[in-house]
């Protein structure tokens, strides 16, 4: 059995000096940059894109321009001003992770609110008034309140309305329309 005298001394300092190098920095990460870490950043390419025609070619910005419109309706339904809300964040890694759970709640651990001033997240998202109880939809006499295509709101009286969605995201949804159009 060794002793601890059988141990050259050297390697006792070598310990000792390559442990004080380990960066601190790793272990000041904070919780939101750890959860912001626990995802991967992955760019989507293709190789398909070579056996494409040139009209093809010109038709793909045009596609993505109307995805990137069609990503701004999303946000406005699941939290409302992205903007407003991203400007409202100084730390980087909590305006990151906001980018990956589309608002300050995360929605792969119940929806709990990491951006304090939000809150718990509405019942509704942005599809109905935060203020609604179930009870005022359930006794509220409308034929399309449970449409896949409308959002709920309040009109000038405190009333709920219905609003199709191509109303309420008619700026958006004409430019989309558009670009799809050119492209076909």
């Amino acid at each position: 059995m060794k002793t601890l005298k059988s141990i050259p001394v050297f390697f006792f300092f070598t310990m000792i000096i390559v442990s004080s190098c380990v960066p601190r920095t790793a272990k000041e990460v904070s919780e939101i940059q750890k959860k912001v870490d626990e995802f991967v950043r992955v760019e989507l390419s293709s190789s398909l894109i070579k056996d494409l025609t040139e009209e093809e070619k010109q038709m793909l910005p045009l596609l993505f321009d109307a995805a990137v419109i069609m990503d701004d309706i999303f946000w406005k339904q699941a939290c409302g001003d992205k903007e407003a809300l991203l400007e409202s964040i100084d730390d980087q890694a909590t305006r990151d992770f906001v980018m990956i759970n589309y608002g300050p709640w995360e929605r792969l651990n119940n929806n709990i609110p990491f951006v304090e001033e939000y809150g718990n997240k509405p019942a509704g998202a942005n599809f109905y008034p935060a203020d609604m109880s179930r009870e005022e939809f359930e006794a509220w006499d409308a034929e399309d309140k449970t449409s896949l295509y409308t959002l709920v709101r309040r009109n000038e009286d405190g009333a709920l309305v219905t609003v199709p969605y191509h109303v309420a995201y008619r700026e958006e949804v004409e430019k989309a329309s558009g670009l799809l159009k050119e492209a076909a």
